[in-house]
């Protein structure tokens, strides 16, 4: 079965160039981040008048450990208008929040930005954070935004709870369950299709 991936952002998120010890890069206009179909698209502009010696990319999966996946030689900008630039990363680390950070010249670095990429399997759901703790969610395929049903069963059989959405995901609030394995089955009222799992809550 092919893998289906979620978007998780249908718009630009948009960053401001002020890093986390509040101070501006001189040169970034805006900094953005989307993802679609496990592609993670960046975009951001070097504002007027400003150049800077090439541009580096770097990803990470930490915020700790960064390796650079893209390197844009030459002078970078124009001293007359903003300068706009576009970068597609096909190889975004699935099931992973991805950070990105750009080096600009001797300018220094931009504020860091990060697109989780969700990436539903042959199973037909994914669940992040696993094992559920407080704040979990169940990620399934849901692209007409049809109304589903998600109910959850404890390891003997029992209804324990039930939720509607019309998203592609349930939030679960891994507080309101006793520590164990239970069962849970998402339909979807449109085409009738059934997704059956297992839950492991903390």
């Amino acid at each position: 079965m092919r893998s289906i991936r979620i978007i998780l952002f249908s718009i630009f998120i948009y960053v401001s160039a002020e890093n986390a010890l509040g101070q501006i890069n001189p040169l970034l206009g805006h900094f953005y981040a989307s993802e679609q179909n496990g592609v993670v698209f960046l975009s951001w502009e070097i504002i007027a008048g400003s150049t800077c010696n090439g541009i580096q990319i770097f990803r990470s999966t930490d915020d700790l450990n960064y390796v650079q996946i893209n390197d844009i030689p030459g002078i970078c900008g124009n001293i007359s208008f903003a300068q706009d630039y576009i970068f597609e990363d096909i190889n975004a680390v699935k099931n992973k929040t991805n950070f990105y950070k750009l080096k600009l010249g001797t300018s220094g670095y931009s504020p860091v930005i990060s697109v989780e990429i969700i990436d539903i399997n042959t199973s037909g759901y994914q669940i992040r954070p696993n094992p559920v703790r407080e704040n979990s969610k169940i990620y399934f395929t849901n692209e007409t935004n049809s109304e589903s049903l998600i109910t959850i069963y404890d390891f003997k059989g029992a209804e324990v709870y039930t939720n509607r959405t019309q998203n592609n995901y349930f939030d679960i609030d891994g507080s309101l369950f006793n520590s164990g394995i239970y069962i849970f089955t998402i339909s979807i009222s449109e085409n009738r299709s059934i997704t059956t799992g297992k839950l492991v809550i903390h």
